[in-house]
């Protein structure tokens, strides 16, 4: 089975084919007959369905919201599956398990900051991301083509730059070093 991005199969071009994809659990749903799992990677989320009568049951009921995991199954045009296209899974195997998502509906935007690594990891930030990434290549495009060249300033420093009544120190190798405050 060839191992794919999810946004080839999302494109139509592995329509009734062998694949494999790899990526993390983005949500979960179980029925008595069925298991819905949405898995994302770098390109998108697609739509996994596993059956009870499959090799991939017992390792599907185990899988967790952020597990890592490679599946492989055959992509199916289904207009029922977010995206328009599902993997019938066949085989799943746990890379890393994660610990149960701690970010539910119910927290309070305090207890989401504290979780930033994994809020990040929300549709909507994916996007932001996404969006900046682009504004930051065409404005690196835009200046490589006028002839500017980038620089990249150090992000720790071994004495204040400016005033230092705020420097954030850290321990480095048995070094002091703050953040840097200026990048003139």
């Amino acid at each position: 089975m060839a191992l794919v991005k999810i946004h080839e199969i999302l494109d139509g071009k592995c329509e009734n084919q062998k694949v494999t994809i790899r990526g993390w659990v983005y949500r979960k749903r179980e029925g008595k007959e069925l298991i819905f799992l949405l898995v994302r990677d770098s390109t998108a989320v697609i739509q996994c369905t596993v059956k009870k009568d499959s090799a991939a049951w017992s390792e599907a009921k185990k899988v967790t919201i952020e597990s890592s995991l490679t599946l492989e199954g055959t992509a199916k045009q289904d207009k029922r599956a977010p995206g328009g296209y599902e993997i019938a899974a066949e085989n799943v195997a746990i890379i890393g398990l994660a610990e149960l998502f701690p970010i539910t509906k119910d927290k309070s935007e305090e207890f989401i900051r504290d979780m930033r690594h994994l809020w990040l990891r929300s549709r909507k930030m994916n996007l932001v991301m996404k969006v900046r990434a682009k504004v930051l290549e065409y404005a690196r495009e835009y200046f490589e083509k006028e002839k500017f060249t980038e620089i990249s300033p150090p992000m720790f420093i071994s004495a204040a730059v400016e005033g230092g009544s705020t420097l954030f120190g850290l321990k480095y190798f048995d070094q002091n070093l703050y953040l840097t405050q200026s990048s003139q």
